[in-house]
């Protein structure tokens, strides 16, 4: 579905550019969306510390941090 192609799409920046803190962010919110939070969790740490003013990063890098039970 969707969430498949996006999670594809996401791989292939992230191998491109595996410090773009956005492209870092949207694949580590993608696999706190499929509660895969032990490859969220270093993706969203590494967006959180490249832009902590985005309150998406910061959101997801929160949730994934409680659903591990590091918060």
């Amino acid at each position: 579905g969707e969430i498949a192609a996006a999670l594809q799409t996401l791989k292939k920046a992230y191998r491109v550019d595996d410090r773009n803190p956005e492209v870092l962010g949207n694949l580590g919110s993608l696999y706190v969306q499929g509660r895969d939070y032990n490859r969220a969790l270093p993706l969203l740490e590494q967006a959180y510390r490249a832009n902590r003013s985005s309150p998406s990063i910061a959101t997801n890098y929160a949730i994934a941090l409680r659903a591990a039970g590091q918060y």
